[in-house]
């Protein structure tokens, strides 16, 4: 007989909050006056969510750096790269860009 093992993978859940939720559950615990249960029973925030940001284990919801170029240079370069006709390694790509940012 056979025995077939499934394996089982996460899904990423959707947040079920509002960022206003979890900024006014952080400020009561950092404040003193709520536990992190309590924030996450009453604020409908995950005790984890609000532990690693009371503790600034968060990842923050920045996404980087503003960019050094505007998206309509950034294709054209891109384009000029592809029409070369040959292909070019990542470091010749990587000393364009940063020539064409210091440029910019």
């Amino acid at each position: 007989f056979s025995v077939h093992l499934s394996r089982t993978i996460a899904m990423p859940r959707s947040k079920k909050y509002a960022s206003e939720q979890l900024q006014d559950a952080v400020k009561k615990v950092m404040a003193g006056e709520i536990s992190q249960k309590k924030a996450s029973t009453f604020y409908g925030v995950p005790v984890m969510t609000i532990s690693d940001h009371v503790h600034g284990k968060s990842k923050s919801s920045k996404l980087g750096p503003l960019p050094v170029i505007s998206p309509a240079i950034e294709a054209e370069f891109a384009k000029k790269l592809m029409d070369r006709g040959f292909g070019l390694t990542k470091q010749l790509v990587l000393q364009k860009a940063a020539k064409l940012c210091r440029l910019a």
